[in-house]
C-alpha cells in the first residue's frame, strides 16, 4: 500500500467515516474454503528483494493453473506485471490485483505479500471452477514507487471492456475493511458475501493511501478495495515491523473468505451485465 504524502496532513486527523449504503439482499451460496497450511508457509518466505519477489509470485501462478499467464514490461522499470488469465481473453473482463513490491527495510509481510497469497489462491479455485466471466489476476509491479505497474496497465488496455477491478492490498492486520471509495454496487456485493459468512469488516476510508485501484477508478472502471489498515497502523508497513508477526492468520483466512466470495459474486454481476 503507498502513502500519498501529499495527503499526509490528512493522515494526521485519521479514518474518515463514511455512511454504509444500505444493500438489497442477494443469496447466494458461500464458498467456505478456507486457506491451505501451504499458504502460511508462503506467507514466511517472502523475499527481501522485488526481483525475487517477482520470481516467486510468478511461481505461485504458474502452479495455480492460469490458462495463460504472461510478463508485461512496466515502462521506466526492470520489474514486470504478471498476468494471468483464466477463461478466454475476450469480452469483458474482471481484473483482481495485487502488488508483490515492497520498500526497504520491512520484509513486506502484510503490505503486501498478503495480498499475493491470497491472488494465487483466488487464481487456483478460479482455474478449478467454471468462471462465469472472464478474469484478470495480476501481480503489479512497482506499486510502492507511484502505481508505476498499474498505471502502465490502464494505459495499455486500448478497447478492452474491463468490467470490474478488485484490489487485494495489506491484508491480515485485523478485520478486512471495504473500502468506501469502492463502487457502491461492488461494495453492496462484498457486504453480502462478508454478512453471509458472519464474518465482520469495517469500512472506514483510510486518509493518506492510495492504491492500484486508483488508475482504473481514474479510467471510470468500477473498483473493489479491501485491506485492512488502520491509522495506527501506517507506522509499521514500510518498517522494519512489517514481518509475518503483523499478520494474524485468522484474519488473513478471514479476509481471503470475504474476497473469494466478493470476486464471486462480482464475476456474477458481470456475467450477468454482459448477456443483458
Amino acid at each position: 500500500m503507498r502513502r500519498s504524502w501529499a495527503l499526509i496532513l490528512a493522515t494526521l486527523v485519521g479514518c474518515q467515516q463514511t455512511p454504509v449504503e444500505q444493500c438489497p439482499p442477494v443469496v447466494r451460496p458461500s464458498v467456505r474454503l478456507a486457506l491451505e497450511p501451504s499458504d502460511f508457509d508462503r506467507l514466511r518466505e517472502a523475499p527481501l528483494s522485488n526481483a525475487d519477489r517477482q520470481r516467486l509470485a510468478w511461481r505461485y501462478l504458474e502452479l495455480a493453473g492460469c490458462d495463460t499467464l504472461l510478463e508485461q514490461r512496466i515502462l521506466g522499470s526492470s520489474r514486470r506485471n504478471l498476468v494471468c488469465q483464466i477463461g478466454p481473453d475476450v469480452g469483458a473482463q474482471t481484473v483482481v490485483g495485487a502488488h508483490y513490491d515492497k520498500v526497504a527495510p520491512g520484509h513486506g509481510i502484510a503490505d503486501n505479500w498478503s495480498g499475493i497469497i491470497v491472488l494465487a489462491r483466488l487464481a487456483t479455485h478460479l482455474a478449478s471452477t467454471d468462471a462465469h466471466a472472464p478474469t484478470k489476476l495480476i501481480a503489479f509491479g512497482e506499486e510502492e514507487p507511484g502505481l508505476m505497474g498499474s498505471s502502465h496497465f490502464v494505459r495499455l488496455l486500448g478497447d478492452t471492456h474491463i468490467a470490474a477491478m478488485v484490489n487485494v492490498d495489506t491484508l491480515g492486520m485485523g478485520p478486512l475493511v471495504i473500502d468506501p471509495i469502492s463502487d457502491p454496487g461492488l461494495a453492496c456485493v462484498a457486504r453480502n458475501a462478508a454478512g453471509a459468512l458472519e464474518i465482520p469488516t469495517l469500512d472506514h476510508r483510510l486518509m493518506g493511501t492510495i492504491g492500484d485501484w486508483a488508475p482504473f477508478k481514474r479510467r471510470g472502471i468500477p473498483v473493489l478495495n479491501f485491506h485492512s489498515m488502520r491509522r495506527k497502523d501506517l507506522r509499521r508497513i514500510h518498517s522494519s515491523k512489517d514481518d509475518e508477526n503483523l499478520v494474524d492468520w485468522q484474519s488473513l483466512n478471514d479476509a481471503y473468505l470475504v474476497i473469494l466470495n466478493s470476486v464471486l459474486g462480482v464475476l456474477d454481476r458481470s456475467h450477468k451485465e454482459g448477456l443483458n
